[in-house]
């Protein structure tokens, strides 16, 4: 179904983050990779796309590109919680824990109505 969709409009970042989402269950990365850059490309101020492909970069030590996108994601969608609570794993999983606790306080302010 996403293939068709794709063969039809193949611009569509929505259908991309489905499939990354969808490779990834299956964990083919590779793939799921693929699609995420192509939704990060297609949609570059959606915050969850760009957090997910910060998060998809973060593996275990400090990435630039990671952090960029991480940033991006904050600044289109920090008042967005799935945006942020992607943002603070990313940069825990980084061993970055004056980002990660940034992103947290400012979660939990949002989570707390403040």
């Amino acid at each position: 179904l996403y293939q068709h969709t794709l063969s039809v409009t193949p611009a569509n970042p929505r259908v991309h983050y489905a499939l990354f989402t969808a490779y990834m269950q299956q964990n083919k990365v590779n793939e799921a990779s693929v699609h995420l850059h192509k939704a990060a490309t297609q949609s570059p101020t959606d915050g969850v796309i760009r957090a997910s492909l910060g998060a998809l970069l973060a593996n275990g030590k400090p990435d630039r590109r990671a952090i960029e996108h991480l940033e991006a994601a904050a600044f289109y969608n920090g008042k967005d919680p799935r945006v942020l609570a992607i943002v603070v794993e990313a940069y825990q999983r980084m061993n970055m824990p004056d980002a990660a606790a940034h992103y947290l306080a400012q979660l939990e302010r949002l989570q707390a109505g403040k």
